[in-house]
């Protein structure tokens, strides 16, 4: 399987083709068989568990920094059960290790699944070698980056990053909309959403 393959698009081709039991049907055509897929998937992975990841966590975090002077570290989120041994004894460092154990777990894995998906793109555009070689110069490169970015700080190198993030996204966007299938793409949208709120 080539690595150009990802996770953000096998959830809703998963549906696609083994649909949920709920909307199954044996007359559906593939557009609403599509419409149902992307459902799902942002049903999962959309704004209903984002709210509950990021934004619960993000109140409580900001709230016992601010209103009560507590750090900002995960051991903070257990103060409400452990009270101040969570803050200054071994509970609280063993779950700050923890997390960081997690953040880098979490971060290794896509890093080098991005350099293997760029050395695939980059083999499939310019037919540059696919090779071990390509990935580890990417990866080292991108790794690189990252780490500049983080020593930097928040005030230049990941502003920096950020902003461009956000610009070439932009730009991504508007190619999409200007040169691409501009109707199937604004079309398949608000279906998909009245759908998923629908069930």
């Amino acid at each position: 399987m080539p690595a150009a393959a990802c996770s953000g698009r096998q959830e809703p081709i998963a549906h696609f083709i083994s649909t949920p039991p709920y909307f199954a049907g044996p007359d559906a055509d593939p557009q609403s068989l599509a419409t149902i897929g992307l459902a799902q998937a942002y049903l999962h992975w959309g704004f209903l568990a984002w709210a509950i990841l990021g934004s619960l966590t993000t109140v409580m975090l900001m709230h016992y920094r601010y209103d009560k002077g507590l750090p900002l570290a995960p051991r903070t989120l257990l103060y409400p059960v452990f009270g101040e041994r969570a803050i200054h004894g071994w509970i609280g460092t063993v779950a700050d290790s923890c997390c960081v154990i997690a953040v880098v777990a979490g971060t290794v894995g896509p890093i080098g699944f991005l350099g293997l998906q760029l050395s695939y793109g980059l083999n499939a555009l310019f037919g540059l070698p696919d090779s071990f070689a390509t990935q580890s110069t990417l990866i080292l490169l991108l790794v690189t980056i990252y780490t500049i970015s983080a020593i930097t700080g928040l005030e230049r190198g990941i502003q920096f990053m950020s902003r461009w993030n956000l610009i070439l996204a932009f730009g991504l966007l508007v190619f999409i909309l200007l040169f691409g299938p501009t109707w199937a793409v604004l079309g398949v949208p608000m279906p998909m959403v009245s759908l998923r709120d629908s069930s």
